[in-house]
């Protein structure tokens, strides 16, 4: 009986450790663009194969123009430029590899900004 339960209890351990879900990391950002300019965040690994950078802007002020994020692995741009604007998804265009790393980029590559503009929030690889 003591055999069959610790057999049982050893499947159960094993099973909820194949089941543990993988979760990308989260990093914040707190980023000051400048006219012309950019910025750029810390690396953040990457969890899983899917392709898509997920990039959320809590707080925007200064200036209002529009400036363009996107997923870059060392100097190479990865994803598709998107709007810094509320919550956003980046499709890569380059296969991103789990376990690697990856930083947001911000740029005013359109010359859109005035004045210095402030962007606080998250992204995942």
């Amino acid at each position: 009986m003591l055999r069959k339960r610790t057999i049982v209890i050893l499947a159960l351990m094993m099973a909820s450790t194949l089941a543990t879900p993988v979760f990308a990391e989260k990093k914040g950002y707190n980023f000051t663009i400048y006219p012309g300019g950019g910025n750029s965040s810390e690396a953040a690994k990457k969890a899983d194969n899917e392709q898509t950078a997920y990039i959320t802007v809590n707080t925007c002020t200064g200036d209002s123009g529009y400036t363009y994020g996107a997923s870059y692995k060392g100097s190479e741009q990865y994803s598709v430029d998107v709007p810094m604007r509320g919550r956003q998804k980046s499709s890569y265009y380059k296969y991103a590899n789990a376990g690697s790393y990856y930083t947001l980029t911000v740029q005013d590559s359109e010359y859109n900004l005035k004045n210095v503009q402030y962007l606080v929030g998250a992204w995942n690889p």
